[in-house]
């Protein structure tokens, strides 16, 4: 009996250092919840999707939150009030923050919102665009230099057109940031199309050369006038009016300021690092710490806006509240139990009766084993982790309480038991569970050198007339936990 003892003991320490990891995942598209088995073998993790676990001490509790778009919500993982883990300050949130902080028009100055008020006037103004190019299509210009001016100004006026572009991507593109209503591998794909062709837009717009491309041309204008007056002659009068106007819109423009409104390439390209490598993810790891008996663990998951310049928001705001509510429990903590059997002999044992004559002695079957009724104590060990009961495995002794002798009453059976076996309970009865197994009793029966019915010499009887056997017996029985 002692290698059964050992091998629960061995058991019982091994779990009680054994460690599990879980994965509690919550969808917040779905509002769903999700449970994962944590594994790691050989370095490589891999993780099975379970029922809700029951938690114990010391293992490893594992938040998460998908379908959230870190540049603009925070997701605050609460567990039971005591580990607050927040990630509302993320640094992936400053970054792009930072970075698309010039894009909402509100948060432009005066300077930019009218320089781009003259790059759209400009570009609404089709007439003079037209006049430019059929002329330069046409070939109608009477001087090499008049269709210099026309080609210039052209020019100038496509730089232009490209930079207002560059600013509708660009706004564009922080719609696509901020939607809080697109998973990643939809929002990706379209971010990342949007900042290629912004970058394009950028490099067609000429923008860090543009106020000295128009200085430039200004001055190429009225060299031309000078150039046409000498010789007796003018610039086309249609011509004339629209470089006219092209030069004075541009030199209401604070190039330095519009500059300010656009996002730079640099921007762009860190923008781009950081699409590709976010996953819309949040999560946090932590250890179950001691706790005091058996009780309930919540885990809340909160998502909320975050205030930058990303968003309208001017203070967060809770947009999602989800609570877990976890059990917690040390399955194979071992628990005294006591309570009452009734154990049922296997197998048909009967009582050994002497009959003697004056010179002999013959062995008999006596009265049968009957059932009986015995107090219990055990060593219990939960094993399962189920939501409505509570199975157990077993070990333990009990004590009968009937009378039983052998042998005439010459010799007594032990009155105890050994017990293998389980019980089980519900979690709405904690305090009682049913039990059932094996009891292994030692009975005092008829040793193995003689045979019943028949007669012995009392001289010729062997010094051990009796064995002990151990014979099983099935039992059942209420237990009392405190």
């Amino acid at each position: 009996m002692k290698y059964i003892f050992l091998f629960i003991l061995n058991l019982n320490i091994y779990m009680a250092f054994s460690q599990s990891h879980y994965v509690i995942e919550y969808d917040r598209f779905s509002n769903n919840i999700n449970y994962y088995n944590v594994t790691v073998d050989h370095g490589k993790r891999s993780e099975v999707k379970s029922q809700k676990p029951f938690l114990r001490v010391g293992d490893i509790l594992e938040t998460r939150v998908i379908n959230i778009n870190e540049f603009v919500l925070g997701a605050a993982m609460n567990i039971e009030s005591q580990d607050v883990i927040d990630n509302r300050t993320s640094g992936i949130n400053n970054i792009v923050s930072t970075i698309l902080s010039g894009l909402n028009l509100s948060g432009y100055s005066s300077a930019v919102i009218k320089a781009f008020d003259v790059i759209k006037s400009l570009n609404d103004n089709q007439s003079a665009v037209k006049i430019l190019g059929s002329q330069r299509s046409s070939n109608s210009y009477n001087t090499t230099v008049e269709k210099e001016i026309a080609e210039d100004a052209l020019s100038i006026m496509e730089h232009l057109s490209s930079v207002e572009k560059v600013k509708q991507s660009s706004l564009d593109l922080m719609e696509l940031v901020v939607a809080q209503d697109l998973s990643i591998e939809e929002m990706r794909p379209l971010a990342l199309d949007k900042i290629n062709s912004t970058v394009e837009y950028y490099k067609t717009s000429n923008l860090d050369d543009l106020s000295y491309e128009i200085e430039n041309f200004k001055s190429e204008v009225q060299s031309a006038k000078d150039e046409l007056t000498k010789e007796d002659k003018t610039i086309d009068s249609e011509l004339d009016e629209a470089v006219n106007s092209l030069i004075t819109k541009c030199s209401s423009i604070d190039f330095a300021e519009l500059k300010k409104g656009i996002i730079a390439l640099d921007d762009l390209n860190e923008l781009k690092t950081q699409i590709e490598k976010i996953d819309f993810i949040q999560d946090q790891v932590r250890v179950i710490d001691e706790y005091s008996g058996e009780r309930i663990i919540e885990v809340e998951f909160d998502i909320s806006t975050m205030s930058n310049e990303l968003t309208s928001y001017s203070n967060e705001k809770l947009i999602q509240h989800k609570v877990v509510k976890m059990n917690t429990e040390s399955p194979w903590n071992p628990v005294w139990v006591n309570g009452l059997n009734y154990q049922i002999p296997l197998g048909g044992y009967y009582q050994v009766s002497q009959t003697y004559s004056d010179t002999s002695l013959m062995f008999t079957n006596g009265d049968k084993y009957n059932s009986t009724i015995a107090l219990a104590t055990f060593l219990m060990f939960e094993i399962g982790k189920y939501e409505k009961f509570i199975p157990s495995a077993s070990v333990g002794i009990s004590y009968s309480l009937s009378d039983i002798n052998n042998v005439d009453s010459e010799v007594s059976d032990a009155p105890f038991s050994i017990l293998l076996g389980g019980g089980i309970r519900t979690r709405g009865f904690k305090f009682f569970s049913l039990n059932g197994g094996i009891a292994l009793r030692k009975y005092t029966v008829l040793s193995e050198q003689l045979e019943m019915n028949k007669e012995y010499d009392s001289n010729d009887l062997p010094s051990a007339i009796y064995d002990d056997k151990w014979k099983p017996s099935l039992y059942v029985g209420l237990g009392f936990h405190f």
